[in-house]
């Protein structure tokens, strides 16, 4: 992993010094899912399934959750990440499929 990189002085912005460099590494993906779910045009009383568990995942299930969806599923292939999820929002269903499965498992 590089230490340093050259980026053009246009595609950077300053970090103020009240937001920490842990928040700040999370803008860009917030932002990315952000404007995602505003193209989708979601609102709160519709039903979301999210899939996948992973880093982005949770990040979109947690906007949903901050928006207000009740009703949330969440497709994904590991149960803790699953777990994990669900303590953002309520689940209507949890799905996970392993490898060599005829049909997936449904909490």
């Amino acid at each position: 992993m590089a230490e340093f990189v050259n980026v053009p002085e246009t595609n950077v912005y300053p970090i103020p010094d009240s937001l920490s460099l842990r928040a700040a590494a999370m803008v860009e993906p917030v932002s990315c899912a952000v404007h995602g779910i505003h193209e989708l045009m979601i609102r709160p009383h519709y039903t979301a399934c999210v899939v996948g568990d992973g880093f982005m995942g949770q990040i979109f299930t947690a906007i949903l959750a901050s928006m207000g969806l009740k009703k949330v599923a969440s497709a994904a292939g590991i149960r803790k990440r699953l777990s994990c999820s669900s303590k953002l929002v309520p689940m209507t269903c949890l799905i996970q499929r392993r490898r060599n499965m005829e049909k997936p498992m449904i909490w």
